[in-house]
C-alpha cells in the first residue's frame, strides 16, 4: 500500500467571507462523496459575538488556535472553548458564541457521525510527534504554534496542516510549538 502525505500551507488557504459578517473560513481539506459531506477540516477568524452555522446531522470538534477564547451557548449547555483544547459537539445545535476578550482563530473538525468517528489530541513543547493513519483512516497534523518538521527535515510553520493516508507522520515540534492530532476513520459501507 501506498503512503500518501501532503502539505497544505497556510498561505496557501482561500479566505471565504461569512455571509453574517462575522468572521472568515478557510477551508483546509475536504471529503466528500456522492454530494455528502463526509468530513471537513477549516480554519476561522472569529471577529465578533454572533450565531454559529448549524450542520444538521454533523457532528464537530473545535479547537481555538489563537486569541482568548469564547462561551459557545446554547440551549443544552454552555461550552467553554480555550486555546489548544478540543471540545465536541453535535452540529445541529443552535449555538451562539461570545468572545472572553477579542477576536480569535479556531480549527473546526465538521465530520458525519454515520460515515466516520473522529478523535483529537494536542501535543505541546518540543517532542517527537507521530500519527499512523492505516486503511480507511486519515490523520491530520496541525501546528497550533511555533515551528515544526517532519522527519525528513521539511520545515511546518504554525498554520500548516500534514494529511496523512496509509502511512506514517514523524513531526518534530521545538520548544514553544503546540500540535493538535486529529484521527478520522472511515466506517465500511
Amino acid at each position: 500500500m501506498e503512503s500518501r502525505m501532503r502539505i497544505i500551507r497556510r498561505k496557501e488557504l482561500v479566505d471565504q467571507p461569512w455571509k453574517n459578517g462575522g468572521g472568515i473560513t478557510r477551508e483546509i481539506a475536504a471529503d466528500r462523496r456522492d454530494g455528502r459531506l463526509v468530513w471537513r477540516l477549516s480554519m476561522a477568524d472569529v471577529a465578533s459575538d454572533g450565531p454559529f452555522s448549524r450542520f444538521d446531522g454533523l457532528s464537530r470538534i473545535l479547537t481555538v488556535v489563537a486569541g482568548n477564547g469564547m462561551q459557545l451557548i446554547s440551549r443544552e449547555q454552555t461550552l467553554h472553548a480555550q486555546y489548544a483544547d478540543p471540545i465536541c459537539f453535535p452540529g445541529d445545535w443552535d449555538i451562539t458564541s461570545k468572545l472572553n476578550n477579542g477576536p480569535l482563530t479556531d480549527l473546526n473538525l465538521i465530520y458525519d457521525p454515520a460515515l466516520c468517528e473522529a478523535a483529537a489530541s494536542v501535543s505541546k513543547g518540543a517532542r517527537q510527534v507521530s500519527a499512523s493513519a492505516s486503511t480507511g483512516q486519515i490523520a491530520l497534523l496541525h501546528v497550533l504554534k511555533g515551528d515544526a518538521s517532519l522527519k525528513e527535515g521539511e520545515a511546518i510553520a504554525a498554520g500548516d496542516t500534514v494529511l496523512m493516508q496509509s502511512g506514517t507522520i514523524h513531526f518534530m515540534s521545538q520548544s514553544g510549538a503546540d500540535i493538535i492530532t486529529l484521527m478520522l476513520t472511515i466506517k465500511a459501507n
